[in-house]
């Protein structure tokens, strides 16, 4: 039997041109001293990673390392990931050199009140001032013609205002950058973080018209509308993690979060959706009650926050079809994770816009093939109710009947987020971005 080993050199390096995992090119270094010397981990090291600043030492460092890929192209496959801030035209002709790029980190590459991205207006790319929004809109409107941007999976849209003291959610058009990357062929997650509505941004992506499958929005303060368009923009949604906190609201107008309307929004992905992380409970007003009552939620969720409200959204007014829906988490088939506060689980599990509903079992009701789930604000002797369904749940656990193997928030309180009532205590709860894209580190 020949050995991958005993192959010629040839064939290793047609085989490492397939390979793009930094981690298996590493793994096949190891294996014989010929194919060591083929990867050249150390070259893919230096290469792998560039922070692009608008100093003159990161500029120069750029560039030098620009001017070496075009001497020489194989250079420029190692490069993986891109953390991208001011000097655009050089991150552009960088991005046009790595055609194995994967990962993006980038402020939105635009000004406001540009209209660029007005669907409405026709477009004019000779027009645009900034090099890399013309680039990613270039490529974001015939993805398929291009030699570049074909494995991007990853975007972390960085919410970071000139301004920022540290203590309030900040105004980005996370759409508008949205706007830019929803159709690339390989796109699958867009993260960001201390994210408030810019009204002056982007409207909606039509409904089912992105293929952006994974959203991460953390420590952000946004409406339930907002997030309604965000998720129907998708034509499939696998992940879906939202959590308020961190940070105060500048003016004092808080987000409200209506759980049925979401439920409506997440719905139509049941069949899908394998991650669910939303950590919003405080902005349930309802929810804070000495008692709920979960068999009227339905019809209080209607006064605020629901159909009658939509029409007046700024970003386009959801689509109608979600409104005539019911159903439970039990109908999620594909759910795996899922991290709630006690009171949505409960509700949820037990069914929005339900014509008959009766008291079940948690146990019964959730997905049927959730591995992980973590429940936020549940403390134990606080609600004979909720003890008695948590007791159950963990008994069905146990027993080896569910798929379910890990539940977290049961004997130890897991605390809602929440946003930070006084930012200028000196010991606020603020959140800071961790700097990982100015990291060298691997």
């Amino acid at each position: 039997m020949v050995l991958l080993t005993d192959l010629p050199v040839e064939i290793h390096h047609r085989i490492l041109l397939l390979v793009h995992s930094h981690r298996d090119v590493g793994a096949l270094s190891i294996q014989c001293r010929s194919l060591h010397t083929l990867c050249d981990m150390s070259m893919r090291k230096k290469y792998r990673r560039v922070h692009i600043d608008n100093n003159d030492k990161s500029l120069d460092k750029a560039f030098a390392m620009l001017m070496k890929i075009l001497k020489r192209p194989s250079l420029g496959r190692p490069t993986k990931s891109r953390g991208v801030y001011i000097a655009q035209a050089l991150t552009a002709l960088l991005i046009s050199v790595s055609p194995d790029l994967e990962s993006l980190a980038m402020p939105p590459p635009f000004y406001n009140y540009t209209g660029f991205y007005w669907p409405e207006q026709s477009h004019d790319y000779e027009s645009v001032k900034f090099p890399l929004e013309r680039l990613l809109r270039q490529v974001n409107s015939n993805p398929n013609n291009m030699p570049f941007l074909q494995n991007l999976r990853n975007v972390y849209v960085i919410n970071n205002d000139n301004l920022d003291d540290g203590r309030f959610y900040l105004s980005m058009d996370f759409m508008g950058a949205m706007h830019l990357i929803h159709r690339l062929p390989s796109i699958e997650m867009v993260r960001t973080d201390i994210l408030q509505e810019d009204e002056n941004g982007a409207p909606r992506l039509g409904p089912g018209s992105s293929n952006i499958s994974r959203f991460a929005i953390h420590h952000s303060s946004l409406g339930v509308f907002y997030l309604t368009n965000v998720i129907c923009s998708s034509k499939v949604l696998r992940e879906f993690q939202y959590s308020i906190g961190g940070r105060d609201v500048l003016d004092g107008s808080y987000s409200i979060f209506n759980p049925k309307t979401f439920f409506f929004t997440i719905l139509p992905h049941r069949e899908t959706l394998e991650i669910l992380d939303v950590d919003a409970e405080c902005h349930i007003g309802e929810f804070n009650n000495e008692v709920v009552e979960y068999e009227e939620l339905d019809e209080i969720f209607e006064q605020w926050g629901g159909r009658s409200d939509a029409e007046h959204v700024w970003t386009g007014t959801p689509p109608e079809s979600l409104w005539g829906q019911s159903g439970s988490l039990r109908e999620f088939r594909a759910l795996r994770r899922l991290s709630l506060g006690i009171h949505t689980l409960m509700y949820y599990a037990q069914g929005v816009n339900l014509a008959k509903r009766e008291r079940c079992r948690l146990a019964d009701c959730l997905p049927p093939n959730l591995e992980y789930l973590l429940i936020r604000g549940y403390r134990k002797g606080q609600d004979e109710i909720h003890d008695a369904q948590i007791d159950s749940l963990v008994a069905w656990k146990n027993s080896g009947l569910s798929s379910l193997t890990e539940i977290q928030g049961i004997t130890e309180c897991i605390p809602h987020a929440e946003d930070v009532g006084n930012p200028d205590d000196e010991d606020a709860p603020l959140w800071e971005r961790d700097e990982e894209w100015s990291s060298d580190s691997d």
